[in-house]
């Protein structure tokens, strides 16, 4: 939700449909933009040493890293590992779903840490 100075840097984020966050769900990445060679697919790829970045300097909520399931799910916890460096992560995030052509608030997340993995549950 918060603007980024420089670019969002996510090391890792899953998707679960449980409130144990485990078992992750399967599907298509998708994000609002890449930089310098810092791909979606880095987010999703199990690796902490890895990291997507969106677009340089997003503002508040236009970046994003999204999920395509291909079928409907109920995410019940999303695990997320941002950069440790402040000018690359965010202190608050949304979780949104698109099962029409609209998209839909599920809840927001906010006092968000850097360099740890948190368990975010819906």
């Amino acid at each position: 939700e918060d603007a980024v100075e420089k670019h969002w840097a996510l090391a890792e984020v899953q998707f679960f449909d449980n409130p144990e966050c485990v078992d992750k769900l399967q599907g298509t990445a998708d994000a609002s933009g890449e930089g310098v060679n810092r791909f979606v697919t880095s987010a999703l790829d199990g690796r902490a040493d890895t990291y997507w970045w969106s677009q340089e300097s997003p503002e508040s909520a236009a970046a994003w890293l999204g999920l395509a399931l291909g079928k409907p799910a109920m995410v019940r916890c999303v695990q997320l590992l941002q950069s440790t460096d402040p000018d690359y992560s965010t202190s608050s995030v949304q979780l949104q779903s698109r099962p029409e052509a609209d998209w839909l608030h599920i809840r927001s997340f906010s006092d968000l840490s850097v360099a740890s993995t948190q368990n975010l549950h819906v």
